[in-house]
This record gives C-alpha cells, sequence and structure tokens, in this order.
C-alpha cells in the first residue's frame, strides 16, 4: 500500500488528525470517504490480519530502538492497534444514523411550527411502539407515529438502537432545540446583512419562574421578499433593571450574535409593566453611543384613554407591516382626538369617575382623598374639594398630556417622509436636509448638487405612476438601487423605523 493511501486512510480514521493528514484531506475534497475506504480494503484485503491489535506488534511499536521509526512515518502509517473490520462497519452505520438524526430534527421543527410542546408526563427511557400507559409527550409520540407509518429505516432505528444512541432524550432535544435556534439566527443575520440597517424591539416579560427578561426581536427591510420583517431572536434574561443595566445587557447580546450595531437605526421599546422607566432610560444611553439609533416608545393607549378615542388607531399602529408614514398619518388623528378629550376634562372624566365608583361599591372599596400635609416631598399635593377633582387634576389630566406631547413629536420622520411618492409633488429638495445631514456618512455622496439631482430624477420617476404610492415598501419596489443609490438607503432607514410603535 502506498504511503499516499495510508496517510488518506489515517486522515479519515484517527481522531487526531495531524497536519500532514489535513492537508490531503483537502486534495481529497472531492473524494467520499468511502471511496477511500473501499479501494483500500480492496487493495489490501490480505493484509486486514495484520492489522488486529496482538502482543507481539503492540511489542515492535513501542519499541523504537529495534524498528527506529521516524516521526514522520508514524504520522503516515496507520496504527496496528485499529481494528479496521470494526471501523468499516461503524462507517457503514453513519449515512443510516445521519439519516435518522434528520428525521428526529424534522419532528422537532414540526413540534416548533405547530406551537406545541414536545415533553410529556413520562418522557424518559427506551422508546417502544406500544403506546404507553401515560403520556409521553408529542415528541415521542410523533416518532412513535412516524416508526409505525411505513418508514422502516427509522423503525429499525428504535427497536435496535443503544438506549444511549436513539439521540431522543431530552438532553439531546435540547441541545437540538439549541443548535436550531443557533441557525435560525444565522439565517436572520445574513438577511439582515444584506441591506444592513435594522432595529431592535424589546418587550419585557416574565416566565413561569418568575425570571425577568426581555424578547429581543429585530426589525429590518427582506430584499429577498421585498417587504419589512420583524424576527424573534431570543430570549434575554435580566438581572439588573436599571437603564445602564438594561442597555448593557441588550448591546452585549446584539454583539454575540454578530449584529454590528453602527448600522443600528432603530429602538423600539414596550412602554408597559416593571421596567418601562429603566427603557426610557435604554433609548438615552444606546442613542448617545449610537446617535443614528432613533427612539420609538410604545405608549399603551387602551389602558389610560376612553376606548372609542383611540382605539382603531392603536390596533392598526400595532400591527406589523404599517410603515412610518401610514403611522404618522394615524398619529395626527390620534392627537386630535386626545387633543379635544383635554379641552373637555371634566365631563369626560365625570363618566370615567362614575363607572369606577360603582365598581369600588361592589368590591367593597371606599374611594377617598389621600392624606394632605403643609409640605409634601414625595409627591404633588394637589389642592381638590373631592375625590373625583383630585384624581381629575392628579391623573387623568397628566396622562391624557404625556400622552400628547409624545404624539406630538415627528423628529426625522417628517424629513424622510419627502420621498414617498405621493409627497414628492408637494415637497422640495430642502425638505429632505435634515435627513441627509443625519445620514451623510451612510450616502454615496455628500455632493448636494448630485444629492439634488438624484431626488429630481426621483421626483419624474414618481410623478409617472399610475396608481399612487404610499408606503415605503412600495417605493422601494419601484426605486431601483443601481439608479437611486441614496433614494435608496433613505428609503431603507425609514422602512426599518418602528413604524408600529408611536414615535417620541
Amino acid at each position: 500500500m502506498s504511503n499516499k493511501r495510508q496517510k488518506d486512510l489515517y486522515a479519515f480514521f484517527s481522531s487526531k488528525r495531524t497536519k500532514t493528514a489535513a492537508t490531503s484531506e483537502e486534495n481529497l475534497a472531492d473524494r467520499t470517504d468511502q471511496t477511500i475506504v473501499s479501494e483500500y480494503i480492496s487493495e489490501n484485503r490480505t493484509n486486514f490480519t495484520d492489522c488486529q491489535p496482538s502482543t507481539s506488534s503492540s511489542a515492535v511499536m513501542e519499541n523504537k530502538e529495534s524498528e527506529r521509526i521516524t516521526r514522520k512515518e508514524k504520522e503516515l502509517a496507520v496504527p496496528n492497534m485499529f481494528d479496521i473490520g470494526n471501523y468499516v462497519e461503524e462507517f457503514g452505520r453513519m449515512p443510516k444514523n445521519q439519516d435518522n438524526l434528520k428525521k428526529i430534527v424534522e419532528i422537532l421543527i414540526l413540534c416548533g411550527q405547530q406551537e406545541i410542546g414536545l415533553r410529556g408526563h413520562r418522557d424518559s427511557g427506551r422508546l417502544t411502539l406500544e403506546a404507553p400507559e401515560s403520556n409521553d409527550g408529542n415528541f415521542r409520540t410523533l416518532c412513535r407515529f412516524r416508526a409505525k407509518c411505513g418508514d422502516t429505516g427509522f423503525k429499525e432505528h428504535i427497536l435496535s438502537s443503544g438506549s444511549r444512541s436513539m439521540y431522543i432524550s431530552p438532553v439531546i432535544q435540547n441541545e437540538l432545540i439549541s443548535i436550531i435556534g443557533s441557525q435560525i439566527q444565522r439565517k436572520i443575520l445574513e438577511r439582515v446583512q444584506v441591506t444592513k440597517y435594522f432595529s431592535v424591539l424589546a418587550d419585557e416579560t416574565t416566565d413561569i419562574s418568575r425570571q425577568e427578561q426581555f424578547s429581543l426581536c429585530v426589525r429590518y427591510y427582506d430584499e429577498s421578499v421585498k417587504g419589512i420583517q420583524e424576527d424573534f431572536l431570543t430570549f434575554v434574561p435580566v438581572t439588573d433593571v436599571t437603564g445602564q443595566g438594561l442597555a448593557n445587557i441588550l448591546k452585549k447580546m446584539l454583539f454575540s450574535l454578530g449584529f454590528d450595531l453602527n448600522y443600528l437605526r432603530g429602538q423600539g421599546y414596550d412602554g408597559a409593566a416593571t421596567m418601562r422607566g429603566a427603557f426610557r432610560g435604554v433609548q438615552s444611553i444606546v442613542s448617545a453611543e449610537y446617535p443614528k439609533a432613533l427612539h420609538a416608545l410604545f405608549i399603551a393607549l387602551l389602558k389610560f384613554v376612553p376606548e372609542r378615542c383611540v382605539k382603531n388607531s392603536a390596533k392598526y399602529l400595532q400591527s406589523k407591516n404599517i410603515d412610518l408614514v401610514v403611522a404618522l398619518e394615524r398619529v395626527g388623528q390620534a392627537s386630535d382626538a386626545l387633543e379635544n378629550i383635554r379641552n373637555n376634562a371634566e365631563k369626560e372624566f365625570q363618566q370615567i369617575f362614575t363607572n369606577t365608583v360603582k365598581l369600588a361599591e361592589e368590591l367593597n372599596i371606599e374611594i377617598g382623598l389621600p392624606r394632605r400635609v403643609g409640605t409634601q416631598k414625595h409627591r404633588e399635593n394637589y389642592q381638590a374639594e373631592n375625590a373625583e377633582q383630585y384624581y381629575r387634576v392628579s391623573l387623568f389630566i397628566p396622562i391624557i398630556e404625556d400622552l400628547i406631547r409624545s404624539l406630538g413629536e415627528r423628529f426625522l420622520g417628517q424629513s424622510l417622509d419627502t420621498l414617498i411618492p405621493v409627497n414628492t409633488k408637494t415637497n422640495e429638495f430642502k425638505h429632505l436636509l435634515p435627513a441627509i445631514e443625519k445620514y451623510s456618512d451612510d450616502l454615496n455622496t455628500n455632493n448636494e448638487s448630485m444629492l439634488r439631482a438624484e431626488f429630481e430624477l426621483w421626483q419624474m420617476k414618481c410623478a409617472n405612476f399610475e396608481k399612487p404610492i404610499r408606503t415605503v415598501v412600495e417605493a422601494l419596489q419601484e426605486c431601483a438601487e443601481d439608479m437611486f443609490p441614496n433614494i435608496n438607503k433613505l428609503l431603507v432607514m425609514l422602512a426599518v423605523l418602528p413604524g408600529s410603535n408611536i414615535l417620541q
């Protein structure tokens, strides 16, 4: 047998491949391992007996002086202590094991897609084809179902595999789920990197064990489907609920997933539950380090404002596919409704307070005034003649005014809004200048004359559209990157801003 063939076989079987063997592996990239083994067996069939372990052969290998084998020759030789027959037999099972593992992964993915749990009351021990006395979970049931419905290879795996090689234990399930999750995150990252720009969305939640955590999602423009995507990335456990602590955890997690925060263009945080105030601090900390990461804080309108005023707008603003342009229109409508409530605060709150009193009476709760003192350090010391007046002045009016103030701040959304085709007729290049100044580092050129010419060319194209285009996604579908490189980038950044949130 040639040294090259010895080298090839050792590169396949050895658990510690040397640099020389690794080089051989690269040269054999187009040849399968099975070809190497079969060729070796056919050419050296009579020599297999020499490969069986024996006392004499081991002694010869250990006696360096008598054999005088160089270090390089040892690396190239197939050790006599290896039982090649066993390795060939094990190699023959490898494709079957890989195929069965693939089927197990498919069952895990099916459970995930259908949003059904894996575990049951008794989900340990050897899997059999007979139905168990107690429920052993969806995963094991689906494995049993597949084995009983004509998949002979998987059935053989279930019946003949050892207890340590079935790949269905809870530990293996968790490992496979973790691997699948990592692959999903990698695919999302690849999609984001096509257009580069993205926004992060975080929502505080608590799991069943009362562990504080927040869900981390990413919003981006997916070039492959020509649409906006909002994808879940991971749950992030939280130990420090301060603004600085949450900001550090957020940045660390995004870095670990491979995201470049220099392309972060938006932040969206749910203003609910225990971390509401902390997330307000997160946006300022992140914005200080990454000034282009504009902030968007969703305010739970339905919790504080009469249903008839903003319910429809709030639901519409929470839809995934809405973009910033349409959101600003709905925000204006909600803002007008809130202004009307503020102007008629006494009348509006009277009905709310009446309903509250009725509910309190049913629960045997007395609504009274807080104790007032001459000097109050921890809260406002409002002067009121009765409970209704006190809560209207201290609670209802401040909330309405805070909502109006939040809805009224539009920042750069109005400047980027200039690029929407329906707005190009009434807007001029000067309306786009704030966005150009903000994102000057992202554009292909800072030459104002060239940018003006590109904008005017975009205006002419928009004027020829048969149907009015009102959304960012529709505009991007018409904006060819090679012809409008800077307009396209600005539209992508407008698209990734959390339009499903109310902007601050």
